[in-house]
């Protein structure tokens, strides 16, 4: 097998996942060796282990990884000395800055600036600030390594330079990705042989890889067999196109056609900047435009004349006088929609239906066939596991950070979110989906199905009680509310006749699954009252401002009270 890196263009995922199957096809690896391949998000791994099944008859042993993952490891196969994690990533940066942060701006000359921002002794903002500066210097890491390595040097020409230089002392310049860099740099050129590196590695669809990141997967290439599998929407050379706005700025008044500045297609100019400076950056670091598999879209819907319009890198314009006829008069396109809802719980709402009857018109779409992209699954996320999961009618999965993989992790996140939260039905049972929580608190995965009926009987909507809406800014009424429902539930057990009013309280008897209220019953609905109260506790002592390791201390105990 010859090394280095090659490259494989399609604008369908499914040409490119066979182009893949034919490769492992034709040259198996050694089936106790996994076959390590590189996803932009795990998703995307699980949807190509399906389509290698369906063409090889099985997919086994794959090992999908994440870029900064396998790049990571790849180095410190030749750099021993880098450590298992990155402790320059944001989450990780951010504490370090704000431990450094109050002794950086006591210095006269270098902390004016962050004094003066953190004169009014707020604990948020140093916080703020110090988030933000992470993100700043992982930017600047990435994108501006040059910048990095000066300040490394000792040039420090800001107050953010020399903030650098603080964190960087506590840990050393290798740690960080520039470092890392120049460590395997100077270890590959040394002549050091790695170890434990792949016979060879696969990257599936990811849609931007910096400059420095290429610059180390070239130097992998000259020794492993390297291969790209890259989703292009257009077949024709698109790196010198640009959108209107950078014409304009280009331009500075003269004749744009003078100075070559063409736009081409205006989705592509104006949504495809990273992948063009992407693209243009892999045919250089391979050498050649690599082996092409466009698929032309068929159809004369709308969606596929948009997409053939990007395909061939023509404007609009003219893809519309080149147009296919219409299906016919009258023919209904709802190729391209766009719905406008008033919150991310009717969108999920409005998503839940049309897939409904996108699966009633197409018989041989499935729910397997279906992804839907989100800008902040925090909002998002909740919204339609809310709305699919009461509806129970589409199986579905939130591609949730790695940090939030595990159900107990995600129970803890969720669990903290309660204090901005307005504690609705389903936030409040979200936690309840992980083992531990349920039985920490005696509750079985198979009760969550009555306690959700429960809760939807008992007219259980939002907020603790009339005191929690009034903070809200809204009137304060209890109707509605979680210690309404609870007492109309408990009322319902325990009065004998559930029709018979109880200080102005409608009984709501506990019945869910067929079943009258029992002994058993009681148990259970004695359990899910005393989990509603805990969370309650929990959100009033979230409200308390407490320093950083006293934080520590409570969210530890809050893991005992919480999770078995």
């Amino acid at each position: 097998m010859s090394r280095g890196l090659r490259i494989v263009h399609s604008n369908r995922l499914e040409a490119l996942a066979a182009a893949l199957a034919e490769l492992v096809r034709a040259e198996p690896g050694d089936p106790l060796t996994p076959e390590r391949i590189v996803v932009p998000h795990r998703a995307v791994g699980r949807w190509l282990s399906l389509e290698l099944a369906r063409a090889l008859g099985i997919a086994a042993n794959l090992e999908f990884e994440l870029p900064a993952g396998f790049a990571w490891s790849v180095m410190r196969g030749a750099v021993p000395g880098l450590p298992t994690e990155q402790p320059f990533a944001p989450a990780q940066l951010r504490w370090r800055i704000h431990e450094v942060l109050p002794r950086f701006a006591e210095e006269e000359r270098e902390g004016r600036a962050v004094r003066r921002y953190l004169a009014d002794g707020d604990p948020r903002k140093r916080f703020a600030l110090a988030d933000r500066l992470a993100r700043v210097f992982d930017r600047c890491v990435v994108y501006r390594p040059d910048w990095i390595r000066a300040w490394d040097g000792g040039d420090a020409p800001n107050w953010q330079a020399r903030l650098w230089r603080r964190v960087v002392d506590a840990e050393g310049s290798a740690a960080h990705w520039v470092g890392a860099i120049d460590a395997f740099r100077g270890a590959i050129e040394g002549g050091t042989r790695p170890g434990g590196w792949p016979r060879r590695a696969t990257f599936f669809a990811v849609p931007a890889l910096s400059p420095s990141y290429l610059d180390v997967l070239g130097a992998i290439g000259r020794r492993i067999d390297l291969r790209l599998f890259v989703l292009n929407p257009c077949r024709e050379y698109w790196g010198d196109i640009y959108s209107r706005r950078e014409i304009g700025r280009r331009a500075e008044g003269e004749d744009p056609a003078e100075r070559y500045l063409t736009e081409g297609n205006e989705l592509l100019a104006a949504w495809g900047r990273s992948g063009r400076d992407t693209f243009d950056s892999l045919v250089e670091v391979a050498g050649d435009d690599g082996e092409e598999r466009f698929v032309r879209p068929d159809g004369v819907h709308r969606l596929a004349a948009v997409q053939r319009d990007v395909l061939d890198l023509r404007l609009a314009s003219e893809g519309a006088a080149n147009a296919e006829p219409a299906a016919g008069p009258g023919a209904s396109d709802d190729s391209v929609r766009i719905h406008v809802c008033h919150s991310p719980v009717r969108e999920a709402e409005v998503l839940h239906d049309r897939l409904l009857g996108l699966f009633d018109a197409h018989p041989d779409i499935g729910p397997a066939d279906v992804l839907v992209l989100a800008p902040s699954l925090d909002v998002y996320g909740p919204a339609v596991e809310a709305v699919f999961g009461a509806a129970a009618r589409i199986p579905f999965h939130v591609a949730r950070r790695r940090s939030a993989a595990s159900p107990a992790v995600r129970a803890f996140f969720e669990l903290l979110a309660m204090r901005r939260s307005r504690l609705g039905a389903e936030a409040v049972l979200a936690p309840l989906d992980a083992e531990a929580v349920r039985a920490r608190f005696g509750i079985a995965a198979s009760d969550l199905p009555a306690i959700r009926d429960w809760v939807r009987e008992a007219g259980i909507r939002w907020g603790v009680d009339a005191g929690h809406r009034a903070a809200e800014g809204l009137p304060a009424t209890g109707d509605h509310a979680w210690r309404q429902g609870l007492r109309r539930l408990l009322l319902g057990y325990a009065l004998p006749d559930p029709n018979e009013l109880f200080a102005g309280v409608v009984p709501c008897p506990p019945r869910a699954g067929g079943f009258e209220p029992g002994a058993d019953e009681a148990d259970l609905l004695g359990r899910f009252v005393t989990w509603c109260e805990s969370v309650f506790a929990l959100r009033d002592r979230l409200e308390e401002e407490r320093p950083p390791r006293e934080w520590a201390r409570v969210l530890d105990e809050e893991l005992g009270r919480f999770f078995d």
